[in-house]
Parts: C-alpha cells; structure tokens; sequence
C-alpha cells in the first residue's frame, strides 16, 4: 500500500503528538523536581564542614575494613522506586499559607473537655481528692528481721576438753621427824616426832594426831598415812641442829 506526501505528514505530526504527550504524562506524574546537579553538589560542598584529622585508631580501622572483601548487596524484590511529589509543579494546586489561620480553637477543647471519661480509666490531666484513710484496727504488727539467715553468727572454737585432774593431796601433818631406835634382837622401830615443845614416841603401826598412822621407819624418812582418805606423806629427817 503506498501513502502520498500528505498522508506521510500527517502520519509524522501524530507521532510527535503522541511522543509529547507521553513525556508530558512522566513528567507530572512520576518526575520529581528538577535540580541542577551542578547548584546541588556546590551547595553540598559548601554545607559540609571540614573532615576532622584522622586518629591512628581510625586509620586502622579503614585499613582493616579495606582489607575485607566487599559484598555485592543486591536489591530483593521490585527494584522499582517510587518518588512521590510532596510540593506541586502547579501553583494552583498549593495551599495559601497566608489564608491559614493559626489560632487556637479553645472552644473546640472545651467541648472535648466535657465528654466523661468511659468508667474504670484515670484523667491523668485532672486532680482530684486523695482516697480516704483506712485505720487499722489492733496492734501494730511488728516485722521482724531476721539477720542471722544471711549473715550467719560465726562457729566458735571448740574449746580442748579438761586435762586429768592432778591427785588429790594429803593434809600436811604438823610435826617433825627428828630420830629413831631400834632395840637389839627386835624389828620394831620407833621414831620420835616433835610437836612443838612436845615430844612424841611412836612405832610403825600406832596412831599419831588422832587420824594419822606411821606407816615406815628408816634413818631419813618416816611414812605417814591418812587413816580417813588413805593419802600418805613422807616426813623428812630434820638436822640435830635445826
């Protein structure tokens, strides 16, 4: 099928009709504001202040860092972005701050105010009397602390038990042992005591003081025995001079 010179202009003109409105429908509907790149970095360059000197802790960091190989984040999903127009091209469609009016409606709060609140909720804006005092009724309790269940009293030493008590020991007698005799032909000896000025003669075997008995007689010594604890005592010889 061929087409004359006319068609063929009228077929070009519909195409470039065609192409600007498609452009237009972009541009309003999904381009954003247009900002020259040049004015952004320049004013980026200018807004960001000066980098502080890099300490030896942070230039080892990098370091380390760079050292790690690098990931590769790929994005998951729609990779499509959606960019939405907050301040229209159009200055029709933009409100007229200057027709906002920016007074406090008191009025409206007012009303709010009033509505009560449903029932078991609190108005953490309103103060109201506090809740009556409850008396107690009886003693006071007392509570009591125990501080020896975490602090137990320290385990005292075992004290060592009582050694042996010593022997008991006779009632000394009160008398000194000065000489004896022995008559020839004969085991019998006797010894002579002093009590005081008093002088006592007796044998082995014979009572002395009552509940004293002379149990053994020899040149220095002479045994005597308590007749009621059964403990004896040595007496020893005293000297002629003493």
């Amino acid at each position: 099928m061929k087409l004359g010179a006319e068609n063929k202009k009228a077929l070009y003109a519909l195409v470039l009709l065609g192409g600007g409105a498609l452009y237009g429908v972009y541009n309003a509907f999904f381009a954003g504001p247009d900002i020259p790149k040049s004015s952004s970095s320049t004013a980026s360059a200018a807004v960001r202040p000066a980098d502080p000197p890099a300490s030896p802790l942070s230039a080892a960091a990098d370091a380390a860092a760079a050292a790690q190989p690098k990931r590769s984040h790929r994005p998951m999903g729609n990779t499509d972005k959606f960019s939405p127009v907050i301040v229209s091209k159009n200055p029709e469609d933009r409100p007229d701050l200057a027709s906002i009016d920016p007074t406090l409606r008191l009025d409206l709060l007012a009303k709010v105010d009033e509505v009560p609140a449903p029932a078991g909720t609190h108005n953490l804006f309103q103060v109201g009397p506090p809740p009556p005092k409850v008396e107690l009724k009886g003693p006071e309790p007392v509570v009591k602390v125990n501080l020896w269940a975490r602090y137990p009293p320290p385990i005292p030493t075992p004290t060592p038990p009582p050694g042996p008590k010593p022997p008991p020991q006779p009632v000394p007698i009160n008398v000194k042992y000065y000489g004896w005799v022995q008559p020839s032909g004969t085991n019998r000896r006797t010894a002579f005591f002093l009590d005081g000025d008093d002088i006592i003669k007796k044998s082995e075997g014979e009572a002395i003081k009552g509940h004293y008995k002379v149990v053994h007689i020899d040149a220095t010594h002479v045994v005597i025995e308590d007749m009621n604890d059964k403990l004896q005592q040595t007496l020893t010889k005293v000297e002629e001079g003493a």
